[in-house]
């Protein structure tokens, strides 16, 4: 009769020949102590079953005889209907399903490994260059930058463990110790390798090794963000720039009438700087933009130069020397690009060696005064001599002496002066003015915003400090003149008209700079400014700073209220005309000036961190060589079916309190799981009667409950003592 199987929920059938062939039995007497056996008697079944051809096994009473011969009541198991069990014996394969999908993974795997491989030289490669060039490099690196952190170590975690159970695999199947084993199934993440080796307080050197490897899981994904950052860079290259000069002549006023009404157009720049916010006074630039140019002297006795003589000027706290600055223009307009420059530039510098301010009533001139030439009108076609006193109309300054001397270059003539005073001399002031020559570092970190970095004194040779542009002089119809320092001192008082007794925007200007205005509301309510007396040093200062703005816009007011320097020096904004050749006035015909200077454009670059790049591709290299590795090992070494380490590849085989049917051996660890599914087990005590217990792993009936379960498969206790 040919044997068969008939499977059926906790019966299984067998042919006698089949039955007969079963070896579950174990002689308890062979053993040191009692192991749990499984008996079959025999004659039970044959009893029920004379007639029929199978035996059904739980007919079969199942006994356990301990050392007494007793006989204690075993958990009656009944092998499972498991749908797909083979039941003939089979060899070992792996199906294409299996292949294909294992394939798959292997070659997923190697991809990303090589991808973060190619981030890493990618990234090497790309150092020092500039983003602009590579957009889309740019924004897959730094994309692949965030993302790495989160997928290498799930990457390397994928990689490394394939290899550690492919190589407990074969070793398994060559014969090794269990110490070895224990390690490589364990070894699943960096913590489950240090944590397995500690529970078995044994160290060796494949554990250290496994540790070290699983150590690289966090590197690498720390490098993977590290290694790359976008930096700074810039370059520089020549450009030109051409800026003005305070060395131009007033003569487009002299000699016609009609020219006299132009000059409403540098007293309303003069007046708009004067009354302009505080932190535009106290700011580098002007109203349009212009650069100011620093106060070198209030430098000189603030402190001490670099090696190269240069002050740096990029102070809050900066005295300037004007409050007009000075127009420049630049042959290139690239945005984004910082400028430098170097330029040679002047101002008139004021010293007052006398001054009296302090006197009983330091606001008489100011509030109530009258002044001399009232009512009369003043012409500018007139010739002033050296030395002349001038009267002036429409303006509460009392008097303004002035006297300076025509150049002679010999350095021994006075320098020009004047003596500012208020009507009936209650508070004066006694002034020289000279020329103060520097050479201004310009800093433009755009074309409309240029500011001065740092100043020195010129190095270059120039006049005596003594010849001023108010010394121009010129061989005219009328004589020697000096008309120059005649027109600006005549122009300069009258450039905030009023009456008589009505305090002027410039002289609000030398008792508060920051708020005129408010010094004129003081004086008109009939009380004294806070700011007053006027300490001396601060007097020059602000006495400079009119003097100069005025000078500059009454020469240059074109370019001012432009923001742009021109270099024609014939016809620039009108302010020249033909002279007499041989004239010594030829010294400041110029008006601008050109030089050479940087254009420094910024970039953002890719910046390589060699360290942490280094590390990715040494954790790449290691990811790539084991993805090559597993499917040898699998493919060439390892001959026995796939095990999974889990509870049905390993605690169900050949487990004879695990109710599953004969057989089954070559089955894959997938395989098995799946087959076994739905099986149900317990780590519980199959001799609950005994004295002394035994735990095993064993299959559950999900039929039996509570008291039933006891009796076949005790649950474990605390303090009760087991084999």
């Amino acid at each position: 009769m040919a044997t068969s199987v008939q499977l059926h929920p906790h019966i299984i059938k067998l042919t006698l020949p089949a039955l007969r062939d079963v070896s579950m039995t174990s002689n308890a007497r062979d053993r040191p102590w009692h192991q749990p056996s499984w008996r079959t008697t025999y004659s039970n079944a044959l009893s029920h079953s004379k007639s029929r051809d199978t035996v059904d096994l739980k007919d079969i009473s199942l006994g356990q005889t301990d050392w007494n011969g007793d006989t204690n009541p075993l958990l009656r198991q009944a092998t499972s209907n498991i749908k797909g069990w083979p039941t003939a014996p089979r060899a070992v394969k792996t199906t294409v399903v299996s292949v294909l999908s294992e394939s798959l993974i292997d070659v997923a795997l190697l991809v990303f490994s090589v991808l973060f491989l190619g981030f890493a030289l990618a990234v090497i490669s790309f150092d020092q260059k500039e983003t602009a060039q590579w957009p889309r490099v740019k924004t897959l690196l730094y994309r692949a930058s965030r993302v790495g952190p989160n997928v290498f170590p799930i990457l390397f975690a994928c990689v490394i463990g394939r290899v550690a159970h492919t190589t407990l695999l074969w070793r398994l199947e060559k014969g090794e110790r269990l110490g070895v084993l224990d390690l490589l199934a364990g070894s699943t993440s960096l913590t489950s390798t240090v944590t397995s080796q500690l529970r078995s307080r044994v160290i060796s050197i494949l554990g250290i090794v496994l540790v070290a490897v699983w150590a690289l899981s966090p590197v690498g994904g720390q490098a993977s963000i590290r290694q790359l950052s976008f930096g700074n860079d810039s370059s520089s290259s020549n450009a030109t720039f051409t800026y003005m000069t305070p060395t131009s002549n007033a003569l487009g006023y002299y000699g016609d009438q009609t020219s006299y009404p132009m000059l409403h157009v540098p007293n309303t720049l003069f007046l708009a700087s004067l009354i302009a916010s505080p932190d535009m006074k106290h700011s580098a630039l002007d109203l349009w933009g212009n650069f100011k140019v620093p106060l070198l002297e209030s430098f000189e006795s603030a402190g001490k130069p670099d090696e190269n003589g240069w002050y740096n000027t990029s102070g809050f706290d900066t005295e300037y020397a004007s409050l007009v600055g000075v127009p420049i223009t630049s042959n290139t307009t690239l945005s984004g690009a910082d400028h430098v420059f170097k330029a040679e530039t002047s101002y008139l510098h004021v010293e007052c060696p006398s001054v009296n301010v302090t006197s009983s009533e330091p606001t008489s001139a100011l509030n109530g005064s009258t002044f001399r030439g009232a009512g009369t009108t003043l012409s500018l076609n007139f010739n002033a001599t050296c030395g002349g006193v001038s009267d002036f109309t429409n303006g509460s300054i009392a008097g303004f002496d002035t006297s300076c001397t025509p150049p002679k270059f010999d350095g021994v003539e006075p320098p020009c002066n004047f003596t500012y005073y208020d009507w009936y001399s209650e508070a004066a002031s006694f002034c020289e003015i000279t020329t103060t020559h520097v050479e201004v570092e310009v800093f433009c970190p755009s074309d409309s915003s240029c500011a001065a970095r740092s100043i020195r004194r010129s190095r270059l040779l120039h006049p005596p400090a003594i010849q001023t542009v108010l010394n121009a002089h010129m061989e005219g119809e009328n004589g020697p003149t000096n008309f120059n320092w005649g027109l600006f001192s005549a122009a300069f008082v009258t450039s905030s008209t009023g009456n008589s007794g009505f305090p002027t925007a410039v002289q609000c200007y030398l008792i508060d700079p920051d708020s005129p205005l408010d010094v004129l509301a003081t004086l008109l309510s009939k009380n004294t400014p806070p700011d007053l007396p006027v300490h001396k040093k601060s007097f020059e200062i602000r006495m400079g700073q009119l003097i100069n703005a005025y000078w500059t816009s009454l020469t240059a007011f074109q370019a001012i209220s432009q923001a742009k320097a021109t270099g024609n020096t014939d016809v620039t904004l009108n302010m020249t005309q033909a002279l007499l050749e041989g004239n010594t006035h030829d010294l400041f015909l110029g008006n601008s000036s050109t030089v050479l200077g940087q254009e420094i454009a910024h970039f953002e670059i890719f910046v390589c961190h060699r360290g942490w790049a280094i590390t990715l591709c040494a954790t790449s290299l290691i990811l790539i060589a084991a993805c090559l590795a597993q499917p040898m090992i699998r493919c060439f070494f390892n001959k026995a079916p796939d095990l999974l380490l889990n509870v049905s590849s390993l605690a169900t085989r050949d487990n004879p309190h695990i109710a599953v049917p004969g057989g089954g051996t070559a089955l894959n660890g997938s395989e098995r799981a799946k087959l076994l599914q739905k099986l149900k087990v317990r780590l519980g005590d199959v001799e609950p009667g005994s004295d002394v217990g035994h735990l095993v792993i064993a299959s559950v009936d999900d039929s039996e409950s509570g008291a039933g379960s006891e009796t076949s498969l005790g649950r474990v206790r605390r303090g009760r003592l087991y084999r």
